[in-house]
């Protein structure tokens, strides 16, 4: 039998106080200086070790911008690349996908439970309209017209999170999924910037990847690096 998923947030490297469950939405992990967090479905999960950016990181982007010929400097790309996206890239890809196994556990429960809740909720909520509708009083009748909307709010609430539930379950788990995203992204700002052949792209990801020796990049030919590169761009283009 499976063993049972269980949410693992944790604050301060301790199990989340117990309202983080309510909160379906909302992830938190903080295991000594690493932090992970989304604030809501549109957003990523925020990835951060450093609270302030470094010397040694601005320098890269400065260096890599020049290296592609960018136009913007460096503050467009900085922002672009965004603070979440380094800090991942000095994480093991081994450890980037521990982490992404938590994240998807416990997005799974929460989202499960969430849905649970709401539908219980609904439940309590339809009873309650049919107690007002056959109680009904004039005075009553603000109060009804409120009461309607509930179960309509609730459906679209349970759908949103049936929603993500099917996305987070179908993630299957690898070394570059919380990277794939924020890869999107960068991708999707050099081909705005005039990137549009595909080895344009690759030379631009694959020298950012070799600043900071993601997957050791730097331990292996650059063929293969390169290979590599090319291989993870072709499944988020």
């Amino acid at each position: 039998m499976p063993k049972r998923k269980v949410s693992k947030e944790q604050i301060h490297n301790k199990p989340a106080p117990a309202y983080w469950a309510n909160e379906p939405e909302q992830f938190i992990y903080q295991k000594g200086e690493l932090l992970i967090f989304q604030k809501d479905f549109d957003s990523l999960p925020t990835i951060t070790i450093s609270r302030v950016q470094l010397t040694e990181d601005a320098n890269n982007v400065i260096s890599w911008v020049n290296d592609n010929s960018l136009t913007g400097g460096w503050d467009k790309w900085n922002k672009i690349i965004g603070h979440s996206f380094i800090e991942l890239m000095k994480i093991p890809v081994e450890t980037q996908k521990e982490l992404y196994s938590i994240y998807k556990d416990s997005m799974e429960v929460k989202l499960t439970n969430g849905i649970k809740r709401l539908k219980k909720v609904k439940k309590q909520s339809e009873k309650y309209l049919q107690t007002i509708e056959s109680n009904l009083t004039g005075s009553l009748s603000p109060l009804l017209d409120n009461i309607k909307s509930h179960p309509e709010y609730l459906d679209d609430c349970i759908s949103k999170y049936e929603k993500k539930l099917k996305k987070v379950k179908a993630q299957k788990l690898g070394y570059y999924v919380f990277i794939k995203p924020y890869l999107k992204t960068i991708l999707d700002a050099l081909i705005i910037d005039g990137k549009i052949r595909k080895s344009q792209q690759e030379k631009a990801i694959y020298s950012l990847f070799a600043l900071y020796d993601v997957n050791d990049f730097t331990k292996i030919n650059e063929a293969s690096a390169k290979a590599r590169t090319r291989s993870l761009l072709n499944k988020i283009r």
